[in-house]
Formats: C-alpha cells, sequence, structure tokens
C-alpha cells in the first residue's frame, strides 16, 4: 500500500513500474484537489487496482464523512484511473472544467 500526502492511499499499484507509478501519483493528486477545491474537504481517498487482463480501478472518496465509490475497468491504467475519477466527480455533483 502507498500513502500519499496522509489522506491519499494506493492500493495495488506497487505493480506498476516506477515512471508509471510517477504518472499515477500526479493524476490522482489533481483529482483530490478537484475535490477538496469543489466540495471544501476531502477527509481520505482511496484507490484500489487489480491487474488481470485488464486494468479495474476502484476509487472511495470521503467528503464530510460521507464515502463515494465508483470504479471502472480498462486495458490502459491511466485511462481507467481517469474514467473512474470522472465517475466519482460526477456521483459527487463535480464538473470538470
Amino acid at each position: 500500500m502507498i500513502e500519499l500526502g496522509g489522506n491519499i492511499t494506493l492500493k495495488g499499484f506497487e505493480v506498476l513500474d516506477p515512471a508509471d507509478l510517477l504518472i499515477t501519483k500526479k493524476l490522482v493528486g489533481s483529482y483530490v484537489r478537484k475535490v477538496c477545491d469543489e466540495a471544501g474537504n476531502c477527509d481520505s481517498a482511496k484507490l484500489t487496482l487489480r491487474q488481470n487482463d485488464k486494468f479495474s480501478i476502484a476509487v472511495d472518496v470521503t467528503v464530510y464523512g460521507k464515502t463515494t465509490t465508483a470504479s471502472a475497468a480498462g486495458k490502459n491504467v491511466f485511462m481507467t484511473i481517469d474514467h473512474a475519477w470522472k465517475a466519482t466527480l460526477e456521483k459527487l455533483g463535480i464538473t470538470m472544467e
């Protein structure tokens, strides 16, 4: 398990190579910052990666004590993370601009 900034946890991402992990951290950090800016708070964010023939990403975000969950699956890890976060933002009522 990898912890970023105290409130962000990445589970299962140890399998990525260092370059992909660096990009993943930046991508996740951008989305968490978006949630914090729009919602006013982000208690925690947890991403779980499962990899078989596809990448499966689950995002759990807790804002003001309420957890919102979304997931996505795909062959490209970055696109899958992006789709999972966009689904999470939609559930939170946050638009991407």
